[in-house]
């Protein structure tokens, strides 16, 4: 088993945010206990949980003596929130979310470390962290495109935007980035794209992509995946904050079709927290693109109203993690 941990400082950080899942919980964490990498720390940030998850950490832990645990509960804000709440736990440079109901490859945390030791040190500043793929954990089949080779350089809007490689890709990040970007929480909102961190930092920071598949995807028929428009509707305020800065900074540069895209997904969410053309006007750089995709953004905009009104799409307000 490989420790490249110094001074008793953990290498990387596996974060579980976990909402009502202690069964699935537990084993994610088990995944993590039976890694052949020892520089390891797990924090558990529990989004307000009412089943027995604190005492099923509890329990683990004292079956897992070698394993530092850190557990950390929140009110029912979000993942997102319990993300941020538990990148201030950490302690280790490196800091992956693995979702309570997957679970790591065996050489995951190997991988991550060893990948990012690869970076020549005079590089490292550059860098914000590593990715590799996800499979589905029934058939073990990668959920996304593979890279275009073993080792790529590049950066997450690059990857995702002009190579167009799709899929799931977890990552390990630097906590210090993490901590700097941690992701805005609009009260009453429970749903935020993850993606916007690693987007905001591809922003200054490059990303080695390894071709290696790190984590297992177990889709539960709750997940956050599910009846995704109904979610969405939850959120308007996170969309619309998420998708000002998909139009303003994260698609500059590449190609007019995913410009228009971001801008006709902020006119949608725009108008559904109450922002009308002269507000986005002032918050949208390219007055061209806003214009040319304010129709089509409209027509979405009046169409999830008309759905929630004929009752097609229902937004109660429940908890969400």
């Amino acid at each position: 088993m490989v420790d490249t941990s110094a001074a008793g400082v953990p290498r990387i950080c596996v974060l579980i945010p976990t909402y009502n899942r202690s069964r699935l919980l537990l084993r994610a964490m088990d995944s993590v206990a039976v890694q052949d990498f020892a520089g390891v720390e797990i924090v558990v940030a529990d989004d307000g949980s009412t089943d027995d998850t604190a005492d099923a950490v509890a329990r683990w832990r004292k079956a897992h003596p070698t394993v530092p645990v850190t557990y950390v509960c929140q009110e029912n804000a979000g993942q997102h929130a319990a993300h941020n709440l538990g990148v201030q736990h950490a302690s280790a440079e490196l800091v992956v979310m693995l979702d309570s109901d997957d679970l790591m490859a065996p050489d995951a945390l190997r991988r991550y470390v060893e990948a990012w030791d690869a970076i020549p040190v005079r590089q490292r500043d550059a860098f914000c962290g590593v990715i590799g793929h996800c499979a589905w954990y029934a058939t073990g089949r990668n959920t996304g495109d593979a890279y275009p080779q073993p080792v790529f350089d590049s950066t997450y809007n690059e990857v995702k935007q002009r190579h167009r490689i799709h899929g799931d890709k977890p990552g390990a990040y630097r906590r210090d980035l993490l901590l700097r970007h941690p992701y805005p929480v609009f009260a009453g909102e429970r749903r935020f794209r993850m993606s916007w961190a690693a987007q905001t930092m591809a922003l200054t920071h490059r990303i080695r992509c390894i071709d290696a598949v790190l984590h297992y995807v177990d889709q539960q028929a709750d997940g956050l995946s599910s009846n995704t428009l109904r979610k969405r509707l939850m959120a308007p305020r996170s969309l619309w904050f998420c998708f000002r800065d998909e139009a303003n900074a994260f698609t500059v540069g590449y190609s007019r079709k995913l410009r228009l895209q971001a801008h006709e997904r902020y006119v949608r969410y725009a108008l559904h927290v109450g922002k009308g053309l002269p507000t986005q006007w002032g918050e949208i750089k390219d007055h061209g693109l806003l214009l040319q995709a304010w129709p089509s953004g409209f027509i979405k905009w009046l169409r999830d109203v008309l759905w929630r009104r004929a009752g097609w799409v229902q937004v109660a307000s429940r908890p969400v993690s």
